[in-house]
């Protein structure tokens, strides 16, 4: 007897994503996980705005931000200021980069911070 029922896959609607942070990265919670999941079915050259993904989730600004916290400890996600400049020649917000796993980031000290049964793991299955 079947526990998952799947819909079709219509082409262009649907998104495949890395198993990594879905299976084996025990540290990412539930809430950073469907975070990294809405960000990785955009476009690649897509640019997050905090106000925007408010639009699309359920946790409200705190739960986001925390969400975007854990993630950029975990090495998912790397934030800098943005190249677009405002009238005042202030910087006008961040430029948020999204990676689908830590080894990934050039940000991220993968060596240091990475849990070793996860490195071997990564070692095995992409390198």
């Amino acid at each position: 007897m079947k526990n998952i029922h799947r819909g079709e896959k219509i082409d262009g609607y649907f998104n495949i994503v890395d198993n990594f942070h879905l299976h084996y990265d025990y540290r990412v919670n539930l809430s950073a996980m469907g975070l990294l999941c809405e960000m990785l079915g955009q476009k690649d050259d897509w640019d997050f705005y905090v106000s925007e993904l408010l639009n699309h989730i359920a946790n409200g600004e705190k739960g986001l931000r925390t969400a975007m916290k854990e993630l950029i400890s975990l090495g998912y996600l790397h934030r800098e200021k943005s190249p677009r400049r405002g009238g005042d020649g202030s910087y006008k917000g961040y430029r948020w980069i999204v990676y689908e796993r830590p080894d990934l980031n050039p940000h991220y000290n993968y060596e240091k911070e990475m849990p070793e049964d996860l490195k071997e793991h990564i070692k095995r299955v992409y390198y």
